[in-house]
């Protein structure tokens, strides 16, 4: 199956499909939801430099790309409704699925434009890379502020929400 163009191009897909709940897993027992996120990040940079540029096979950096593309969602989705006010929860989902459907449709599209001027695959790989990076960053940023408002992302478990005030 993983020996054809179109088997191929499923490994990130199977790997993630296979990895995904042992990810949530990670993400209950352990927390550390922003460092999740940025080791995600991380593994994603040099994994598109490895197809982009050098001559391996595709299947290892494929399957490490499929792990960081459920690591991170695994890390961040449930990160909401401990740093988001519980009346805005619904909003901040809403908001995430939009700005995750923006970059679905725009980046195939600016793929496939890459792909045209240069003729390969090394600007669309440097392009995934450093969407990387800009998700490094705010995974990053993400830890930090986290810190200063007490960490709850790095810790296991749940928000203790207090109730309100009548």
């Amino acid at each position: 199956m993983f020996s054809t163009a179109g088997g191929t191009t499923s490994i990130i897909i199977f790997a993630s499909m296979v990895f995904a709940p042992f990810a949530g897993n990670l993400v209950d027992r352990v927390g550390r939801r922003a460092t999740l996120m940025i080791i995600g990040s991380l593994v994603m940079i040099p994994s598109y430099l490895l197809m982009g540029f050098t001559h391996i096979q595709p299947a290892f950096p494929m399957i490490i790309l499929g792990a960081a593309f459920v690591l991170v969602p695994a890390a961040m989705w449930p990160s909401v409704p401990l740093i988001v006010d519980p009346k805005r929860v619904g909003t901040a989902f809403g908001l995430m699925t939009m700005i995750q459907n923006i970059g679905l449709a725009l980046f195939p599209y600016m793929n496939g434009k890459l792909r045209d001027v240069t003729h390969g695959y090394g600007a669309s790989m440097v392009m995934f890379a450093s969407l990387g990076i800009v998700g490094l960053v705010f995974a990053i940023l993400l830890k930090i502020a986290d810190r200063k408002e007490g960490g709850v992302l790095e810790y296991p478990g749940e928000k203790k929400i207090e109730p309100e005030a009548a």
